[in-house]
């Protein structure tokens, strides 16, 4: 079970990468559904947020389409598209107009089948989408129309929950969402910057242009005895030695540091309205800060 400051301490860059591929997913469900359709499909993202599998079904409204993944053995994920979308989808594939029914019903256990076909190709499309995030393999598991029917989930299971806003030409309107189990997605970062930092070359993962890494900006280390440590108030003011400062706070030396190592060597200096740091070299591995 997670505790709250590791939810927290995964959840600010679990949101970054999200965003990155869920502009990706869209594209695919986008291609996906104009493909087996024939239509214009249109796809605009929607809301991204944390939740629970709870708050997932408090937005499913009475019967809808639901499709439970299994992503590798150990995660499942949950994909809905809501009623009035689904009927003009099975409409479609059955041949007629495409528009919704005026009353909301359960789909009869042909319709199911029929959209279980698009459940079915969405689980590649996803698995690409959500790869560097979920390096697992996407499978249908169960299909349902009531999230209270779906096995392996629990009302408080944590979950990044993506959700897009789909148009088929003038026909219908309704929306799409996913939602993904929050540890999966840790476990699966958690893989995946342990792979990118034993790659033989870094860049040329596909993970490069999307994998955050901490800079930090710091003073290089001076001596301190433990006697003066012991003596320290708030108030007091420590001095540094063999480093400037110049008059106008630029030009002090700092060192640069990524994941907590340091790098390089550079100067405060400033870049427009903000501060910046300009690099004077690259540190040897050796170095050490602290």
């Amino acid at each position: 079970m997670l505790s709250t400051q590791q939810q927290q301490a995964g959840s600010s860059d679990m949101r970054t990468q999200a965003l990155v591929l869920q502009s990706y997913s869209r594209a695919l469900i986008e291609a996906r559904l104009s493909s087996h359709l024939k239509r214009d499909v249109r796809v605009e993202i929607g809301v991204l947020s944390l939740g629970t599998f709870s708050g997932f079904a408090n937005r499913v409204d009475g019967p809808s389409s639901l499709c439970a993944y299994h992503l590798g053995e150990r995660y499942r994920s949950v994909l809905e598209i809501n009623q009035s979308l689904s009927f003009s989808i099975v409409d479609l594939l059955m041949g007629g107009r495409g528009h919704p029914p005026v009353e909301t019903r359960s789909l009869s256990a042909l319709e199911q089948n029929l959209l279980g076909n698009i459940f079915e190709a969405f689980s590649e499309d996803l698995q690409r989408a959500w790869y560097q995030l979920v390096p697992e393999t996407w499978v249908v598991g169960q299909e349902a129309q009531f999230t209270y029917s779906l096995d392996g989930f629990f009302p408080q299971e944590k979950m990044i929950i993506a959700q897009w806003n789909v148009e088929i030409e003038e026909l219908a309107q309704g929306s799409i969402q996913l939602g993904i189990p929050l540890a999966a997605a840790m476990a699966g970062a958690k893989r995946a910057v342990q792979a990118y930092a034993e790659a033989e070359n870094p860049l040329d993962s596909p993970l490069s242009d999307v994998l955050p890494l901490m800079l930090q900006v710091v003073l290089p280390p001076t001596v301190v005895t433990i006697a003066r440590m012991m003596e320290i108030e708030e108030g007091d003011v420590l001095e540094f030695g063999d480093w400037e400062v110049a008059a106008d706070e630029e030009g002090v030396e700092v060192i640069v540091c990524i994941q907590g190592e340091a790098k390089y060597s550079g100067r405060m200096g400033v870049s427009g309205t903000r501060k910046a740091v300009e690099i004077d070299g690259i540190l040897d591995e050796d170095t050490v800060v602290g």
